[in-house]
């Protein structure tokens, strides 16, 4: 839900199904959303997992992480594209990018500007590739990003083994979820008791806090083939398929 939804963290243990919470994503978003309506970007500073995304219509770009002047030049669009959509939606008097799209579609005139889903894989490699680069420039571009993107359409989801889940990081997220965690303990972090935890927790079970008890939900893979190849072909025939669908007559 673009319109209510803010940043969300998704904080568990290697091969807990991270990477592939980022795919089922992407690939539900491109079932159901126009390419002209969400705007897709990815920060890959995992195995690759998150390449795929790229072949979806609805994708400017996925940049892993070893490749700097391309991570650079990603976050300047995004921060220039902010920055154009503040000045724009305070020129009409729109709080928001929600209010401006409801008006456009009303009035029946001009362009709904699109939501921009950013996907960051893995905060820990981006922040070991970039801590020491530039006196950490690059990350601190990235929280600015998030801070001031989600007033203008920007919803992030980053997954995490626990570090974005604290600190500068930690404070820019509505929204945190857990898969299975090395520490149980740290599952408080995220406001989940350790006591609500299940005894059995397998790959991709997400809990999240709720009230008054935590709640659980599983994510669905793209494919019943758990294989990567599997999962980024489903992938590619969500993006054919969808690219079709919304085609303009």
């Amino acid at each position: 839900d673009f319109a209510e939804a803010g940043h969300v963290v998704i904080a568990g243990a290697a091969h807990t199904g991270r990477s592939t919470v980022l795919r089922s994503l992407a690939g539900a978003v491109a079932r159901t959303c126009s390419p002209a309506d969400v705007h897709i970007y990815g920060l890959d500073c995992g195995t690759g997992a998150l390449l795929p995304v790229a072949d979806l219509p609805h994708c400017g770009a996925v940049v892993p992480r070893d490749q700097a002047d391309r991570v650079e030049r990603l976050l300047n669009k995004l921060r220039a594209e902010i920055m154009r959509r503040q000045q724009l939606l305070a020129a009409h008097g729109f709080t928001g990018l929600a209010e401006q799209r409801a008006a456009v579609s009303s009035s029946g005139t001009g362009a709904k500007l699109p939501w921009m889903l950013l996907l960051l894989d893995w905060w820990e490699g981006y922040a070991a590739a970039f801590e020491q680069y530039d006196f950490g420039r690059l990350i601190e571009t990235l929280l600015q990003i998030l801070r001031e993107g989600s007033a203008v359409g920007l919803r992030a989801v980053v997954t995490t083994d626990r570090a974005a889940l604290t600190g500068q990081a930690g404070a820019v997220f509505r929204q945190r979820m857990i898969l299975r965690l090395t520490d149980p303990d740290d599952s408080a972090l995220a406001d989940i008791p350790t006591r609500s935890l299940p005894a059995h927790h397998p790959a991709g079970r997400v809990i999240f806090d709720a009230k008054p008890h935590p709640l659980e939900a599983q994510i669905a893979m793209l494919d019943r083939d758990p294989s990567g190849l599997a999962q980024a072909r489903a992938l590619r025939q969500l993006g054919a398929s969808s690219a079709e669908r919304f085609a303009r007559p």
